[in-house]
């Protein structure tokens, strides 16, 4: 792939990190309750018509709140006026959306990828969904794709026609404070079904936003994800909280997602023509209790039965610009966080990731999943863990793909896992770091392994001149394996700190310079 020098030069952080630091106001208006317009109590048909009634009639902030049960999906379509319309709660009740078995008659098909959705924001402004409980929708299906919430705005070629919001600017989303639960797919638990084994069309989502634009000129801006709890999930070959295609200024925050059987957060691109999220702020998440290994449509096929693979992480970035990951917490997930694109050809670049805490813990077998229930307070506190490949893994994955600009300081990664995939141990490890890199600074982190010779701290594939394009100083390392192969950096290896330090100097930026340089520029936008 032929990349220019101007691409790979690491840009000034400057702008970007301070617009996308300062999107962390939006969270007070976010969710700032409101007082009620009007009142909806267990009737889908009464508020979907009237919300198709107010859409683009209301000029001024309006909340529709709702009381009671409902039963068949809402629906905000096509609403371009700007003035907010709140859908909530009643004030001291939390109104709930449970559909059930989801049929198309129950929650219809709908936006391009024909999702079946319980609350469904399409091709709209100004639209905010805040304090209701999503639960209970479940399929068994390859074509049937339950989800909690899903919003999406389209541009022409993808569905009939485009999003009417595009023509003036599709901006300000919010889903505040909302919980969805037992949103499944069980097709994805089926181990005898060869057809369900490794099927990409068996799906489920909590929280999807996107949008299949063609550029800046067609994305949707200005979105705010807070404050959510997603649990007891099964998602199939999908995730749990998604942001696909050109989302732009968007921050998620303060979320909670627990206990499913793929990625917790994932933010996406190119997997739709040029659609590419940027300048995102992911902030004060807590994921834990991700786990694939029980998931038919992440497994493979062998000998007669479905096997499940190890794979999900708790944060994903596969393709994104401009995105920050701060002060997150993950715990027991496959891969902890994960930077990374799958598409050839394309890049995912100008990353940060500053202040989070990932823990794997050993576990206790390797055919007991990581897969179990919050337990209130007690973060982290699985039925089991122990099938982590990494802590943080740093790759382009797709073919001629690329990654640069990858600052990472201050963290804790903790892998002491020891039953991840019986047959690949050897690549578990702490950090690892491959695929073509450039720009690569990692200072500061405490890297913690089990003190067993199953895992590596550190695990560096270098092509080329990749080692140039690396930077690491000033971390602090525990749990070193007595015997192991603790750090591998192309075909060496070193098992102490000292052969560790000597090993090190096959990277040629080890002054620290590149490290203090960003965790300068990292205090000035945080203002100390």
């Amino acid at each position: 792939m032929a990349t220019s020098s101007a691409l790979l030069r690491p840009k000034s952080p400057d702008r970007w990190v301070s617009e996308v630091n300062q999107q962390s106001d939006w969270l007070i208006a976010a969710r700032t309750p409101s007082a009620c317009d009007y009142e909806i109590t267990g009737s889908s048909v009464e508020l979907n018509a009237l919300i198709a009634r107010l859409a683009n009639t209301i000029h001024r902030a309006t909340t529709i709140c709702l009381e009671g049960i409902f039963r068949r999906q809402i629906r905000i379509f096509n609403k371009v006026d700007p003035a907010l319309l709140t859908i909530e709660s009643a004030p001291g009740q939390r109104a709930e959306v449970i559909l059930g078995k989801v049929t198309p008659s129950v929650a219809p098909a709908v936006g391009f990828d024909a999702l079946n959705p319980a609350i469904a924001v399409l091709g709209s402004s100004g639209v905010r969904v805040m304090g209701l409980d999503i639960r209970d929708a479940s399929a068994d299906s390859s074509v049937v794709t339950p989800v909690g919430i899903d919003v999406e705005v389209a541009a022409r070629g993808y569905g009939s026609p485009p999003s009417p919001c595009i023509r003036v600017g599709c901006h300000d989303i919010m889903i505040v404070d909302d919980a969805v639960s037992a949103v499944v797919n069980r097709a994805d638990r089926s181990m005898r079904d060869r057809r369900d084994c490794a099927n990409p069309a068996v799906n489920a989502l909590g929280i999807v936003v996107e949008d299949y634009g063609t550029g800046r000129g067609e994305a949707l801006s200005q979105v705010v994800v807070a404050a959510n709890r997603i649990s007891d999930t099964r998602t199939g070959d999908s995730e749990n909280l998604v942001i696909n295609g050109d989302v732009h200024r968007f921050v998620l925050a303060g979320n909670r997602v627990t206990n499913g059987d793929n990625i917790g957060i994932d933010i996406e691109g190119w997997y739709s023509h040029t659609s590419q999220p940027m300048l995102g702020l992911v902030q004060g998440n807590q994921i834990a209790d991700i786990d694939t290994t029980t998931n038919a449509a992440a497994g493979t096929w062998q000998d007669g039965r479905c096997i499940g693979t190890a794979n999900a992480a708790g944060i994903y970035d596969d393709g994104a610009r401009e995105l920050w990951l701060r002060d997150n917490r993950v715990i027991d997930t496959n891969q902890g966080i994960s930077l990374d694109t799958e598409n050839a050809y394309r890049s995912t670049s100008q990353l940060w990731v500053t202040g989070n805490t990932v823990i794997d813990t050993t576990g206790t077998s390797n055919a007991v999943p990581s897969y179990g229930p919050w337990l209130g307070s007690a973060m982290g506190s699985p039925v089991d863990a122990g099938h982590a490949f990494d802590a943080l893994y740093v790759d382009a994955f797709g073919r001629q793909s690329i990654i640069h600009g990858v600052f990472v300081a201050n963290n804790q990664f903790v892998n002491q896992s020891l039953h991840f995939d019986a047959g690949s141990r050897a690549q578990a490890t702490v950090i690892a770091v491959g695929g073509t890199f450039r720009d690569v600074t990692i200072c500061g982190n405490e890297i913690v392994g089990s003190g067993r010779a199953a895992t590596s701290l550190l695990q560096v594939d270098l092509r080329g001149d990749d080692g140039r394009s690396l930077s690491m100083a000033n971390n602090q390392f525990a749990g070193l394996a007595p015997k192991g192969m603790n750090f591998v950096v192309g075909g060496a290896s070193a098992t102490s700190m000292a052969a560790w330090e000597r090993l090190r100097d096959r990277l040629s930026r080890t002054s620290g310079g590149e490290c203090r340089m960003r965790e300068k520029e990292l205090r000035a936008v945080q203002g100390h």
